[in-house]
């Protein structure tokens, strides 16, 4: 059952959570199934996204009174910890969380410092293969097509510039390091897309062993798992990219 957000009184129940990610890595697909779960409440997309104002969104909540707009630009710390705090009142699951980008995080850095006695559990989730994270984007941009509930026919051939490739893919595998390193005193289990698509059922019991919920359910989700083809299948210019990789760090990510 979900309640308006509205005040801010000190939280004990649910346990909360974040999905701590990137663009393209798999975040979708776990949200949703998360969500299936009967006693996890995933926040749907990304709740603190700028140009985001579902209900839920703290976009919504800040413009929600003139003073809470000004108090979001003299105080916002304050703000935001009474927002949480009103978020996770919201429901009467046993879990609830929301996904929070990179991106995001860099822009609230003690974000996950905000709940109560820093309560906040973390799952990172990460794309190792960086260059199916790039492929992904520039296939995003060039189709139009962000999500899929049924697999391609035949996938998209999209054209991957070779020039500024390298800097895009050592500047992602920072990222995850970067993030690595982060909120070492919060809970915090790691997954990677890779493995989770390749075995869901048992890395969905280390997550919900990892919030504490029942471990019994089947979690279900309607995107499919895309194309595991090679990369000329998906890469016009394959012999381009292959050779720009070869005898580097991501010479691996080609296969």
């Amino acid at each position: 059952m979900t309640k308006e957000i509205s005040g801010g009184g000190d939280v004990r129940k649910p346990a909360p959570f974040v999905v701590l990610t990137t663009q393209r890595s798999g975040s979708n697909w776990l949200e949703e199934r998360l969500d299936s779960h009967p006693d996890i409440e995933m926040k749907r997309s990304e709740i603190f996204r700028r140009s985001l104002d579902s209900e839920d969104s703290y976009q919504t909540y800040r413009a929600a009174s003139r003073g809470r707009l000004i108090a979001a630009h003299v105080v916002p710390f304050d703000v935001k910890r009474r927002y949480l705090r009103a978020l996770f009142a919201s429901t009467d699951a046993e879990a609830v969380g929301f996904r929070l980008m990179y991106d995001q995080l860099r822009s609230n850095p003690s974000l996950l410092l905000l709940t109560p006695a820093s309560r906040m559990r973390v799952i990172h989730l990460v794309r190792e293969n960086v260059l199916g994270a790039h492929l992904s984007i520039a296939t995003v941009k060039q189709t139009g097509v962000y999500l899929k509930r049924k697999p391609y026919d035949e996938p998209p051939l999209v054209v991957l510039p070779i020039e500024g490739l390298l800097d895009d893919l050592r500047s992602r595998k920072a990222a995850i390091d970067r993030h690595r390193r982060r909120f070492r005193s919060l809970p915090r289990l790691e997954i990677t897309y890779e493995a989770y698509v390749e075995a869901p059922e048992e890395h969905d019991r280390r997550v919900l062993d990892f919030l504490g919920v029942d471990p019994a359910p089947m979690l279900q989700s309607r995107w499919v798992k895309p194309s595991s083809g090679s990369l000329a299948d998906r890469v016009a210019n394959a012999d381009e990219v292959a050779a720009a990789l070869s005898g580097t760090e991501f010479e691996w990510c080609l296969t």
